[in-house]
Protein backbone atom coordinates (compact mmCIF):
# COMPACT_ATOMS: atom_id res chain seq x y z
CA UNK A 1 0.00 0.00 0.00
CA UNK A 2 1.32 3.44 -0.98
CA UNK A 3 1.37 6.03 1.74
CA UNK A 4 0.78 9.71 1.09
CA UNK A 5 4.49 10.53 1.46
CA UNK A 6 5.42 7.87 -1.12
CA UNK A 7 2.70 9.14 -3.40
CA UNK A 8 4.08 12.67 -3.19
CA UNK A 9 7.59 11.31 -3.83
CA UNK A 10 6.45 9.39 -6.91
CA UNK A 11 4.40 12.25 -8.30
CA UNK A 12 7.17 14.76 -7.70
CA UNK A 13 9.83 12.60 -9.39
CA UNK A 14 7.86 11.41 -12.41
CA UNK A 15 7.77 14.70 -14.38
CA UNK A 16 11.51 15.25 -13.86
CA UNK A 17 12.23 11.74 -15.10
CA UNK A 18 10.06 12.36 -18.15
CA UNK A 19 11.95 15.57 -18.88
CA UNK A 20 15.31 13.80 -18.54
CA UNK A 21 14.16 10.99 -20.81
CA UNK A 22 12.84 13.41 -23.41
CA UNK A 23 16.11 15.37 -23.35
CA UNK A 24 18.17 12.23 -23.74
CA UNK A 25 15.94 11.07 -26.61
CA UNK A 26 16.31 14.45 -28.29
CA UNK A 27 20.08 14.21 -27.92
CA UNK A 28 20.10 10.71 -29.34
CA UNK A 29 17.95 11.73 -32.32
CA UNK A 30 20.19 14.75 -32.90
CA UNK A 31 23.29 12.53 -32.86
CA UNK A 32 21.66 10.12 -35.31
CA UNK A 33 20.69 12.99 -37.61
CA UNK A 34 24.21 14.43 -37.43
CA UNK A 35 25.69 11.03 -38.21
CA UNK A 36 23.33 10.54 -41.13
CA UNK A 37 24.13 14.01 -42.47
CA UNK A 38 27.85 13.27 -42.22
CA UNK A 39 27.39 9.93 -44.03
CA UNK A 40 25.37 11.58 -46.79
CA UNK A 41 28.01 14.29 -47.13
CA UNK A 42 30.79 11.67 -47.33
CA UNK A 43 28.89 9.67 -49.96
CA UNK A 44 28.36 12.80 -52.05
CA UNK A 45 32.08 13.64 -51.80
CA UNK A 46 33.05 10.07 -52.73
CA UNK A 47 30.71 10.17 -55.71
CA UNK A 48 32.23 13.49 -56.81
CA UNK A 49 35.74 12.09 -56.43
CA UNK A 50 34.94 8.93 -58.40
CA UNK A 51 33.19 11.00 -61.08
CA UNK A 52 36.21 13.29 -61.34
CA UNK A 53 38.53 10.27 -61.58
CA UNK A 54 36.39 8.75 -64.33
CA UNK A 55 36.40 12.02 -66.24
CA UNK A 56 40.18 12.25 -65.87
CA UNK A 57 40.61 8.70 -67.16
CA UNK A 58 38.42 9.43 -70.17
CA UNK A 59 40.38 12.60 -70.88
CA UNK A 60 43.66 10.65 -70.65
CA UNK A 61 42.40 8.05 -73.11
CA UNK A 62 41.45 10.73 -75.59
CA UNK A 63 44.58 12.78 -75.10
CA UNK A 64 47.44 12.99 -77.53
CA UNK A 65 49.75 11.34 -74.98
CA UNK A 66 47.64 8.20 -75.08
CA UNK A 67 47.68 8.18 -78.89
CA UNK A 68 51.45 8.70 -78.90
CA UNK A 69 51.91 5.80 -76.50
CA UNK A 70 49.85 3.55 -78.77
CA UNK A 71 51.92 4.59 -81.77
CA UNK A 72 55.15 3.77 -79.91
CA UNK A 73 53.74 0.37 -78.94
CA UNK A 74 52.88 -0.36 -82.58
CA UNK A 75 56.39 0.59 -83.66
CA UNK A 76 57.97 -1.60 -80.97
CA UNK A 77 55.76 -4.56 -81.91
CA UNK A 78 56.68 -4.06 -85.58
CA UNK A 79 60.42 -4.00 -84.77
CA UNK A 80 60.00 -7.13 -82.62
CA UNK A 81 58.27 -8.96 -85.47
CA UNK A 82 61.03 -7.93 -87.89
CA UNK A 83 63.68 -9.26 -85.51
CA UNK A 84 61.79 -12.54 -85.09
CA UNK A 85 61.44 -12.82 -88.88
CA UNK A 86 65.17 -12.18 -89.39
CA UNK A 87 66.08 -14.72 -86.72
CA UNK A 88 63.81 -17.31 -88.33
CA UNK A 89 65.29 -16.61 -91.77
CA UNK A 90 68.83 -16.90 -90.39
CA UNK A 91 67.94 -20.18 -88.64
CA UNK A 92 66.38 -21.65 -91.80
CA UNK A 93 69.39 -20.85 -93.98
Amino acid sequence: MITSSQNRYCSSKAPQDDINISFSLKEMFQKVENTQEKQIKMLKENNKISLEATKAELRAENSSEFRAMLMHMKILIGIGLLLIGNAAAFYMS
